[in-house]
């Protein structure tokens, strides 16, 4: 049994680990279909496993948006249609908008705004739950969007990110996703 709430966002269907191919065909369609207007950088494991020379396993695209928020509602629908278009493609999308892009150098407090403030997950009957008040202080914003505000390391993600770069597993790639659709095709 495989179920995933993502804020309100479900899927009964386990996930595959992303291929290059499965993933230009969520990017396509998600760019496509929503004429997305923010800077849009593909970034992380699966980045460095398609377009470097990373052999670690990944089960998740990592996808940041940046730019200045003219609506939220529009946003929300972003950040919503692109977990649910993964989904259909079985591809577990973690996707934020970032007040400023994240960079290599040292760590440095962040905003990032989310869909969601809890991801809820039962797989082979046991029951994850990701609780992101742990790790940041969240502010409500219109259409239910979340803004997490991290003012200090924990929850292992920058570790984890500068252990990787600092054994070569990563060269830090990121990647204009609009710019990498228009290539591939």
């Amino acid at each position: 049994m495989f179920y995933r709430r993502t804020g309100n966002v479900v899927t009964t269907q386990e996930y595959i680990r992303p291929t290059k191919n499965v993933f230009l065909q969520w990017a396509t369609e998600w760019l496509e279909t929503y004429k997305v207007n923010y800077k849009v950088t593909f970034f992380g494991c699966s980045a460095e496993i398609f377009y470097g020379k990373c052999t670690l396993d990944t089960w998740d695209i990592d996808i940041m948006l940046e730019g200045e928020i003219e609506d939220y509602k529009y946003l929300n629908l972003l950040l919503t249609e692109a977990v649910k278009i993964g989904n259909k493609y079985r591809l577990k999308i973690d996707i934020f908008h970032v007040n400023k892009p994240y960079t290599s150098t040292e760590w440095e407090p962040y905003e990032q705004i989310r869909f969601y403030k809890d991801v809820f997950t039962i797989s082979n009957r046991k029951v994850h739950t990701i609780d992101h008040t742990k790790f940041a202080d969240i502010e409500e914003l219109p259409h239910t969007l979340y803004k997490y505000k991290r003012k200090k390391k924990g929850g292992g993600s920058y570790e984890k990110f500068k252990k990787r770069l600092k054994h070569g597993y990563y060269s830090d790639i990121r990647l204009n996703l609009k710019e990498l659709i228009n290539e591939s095709y």
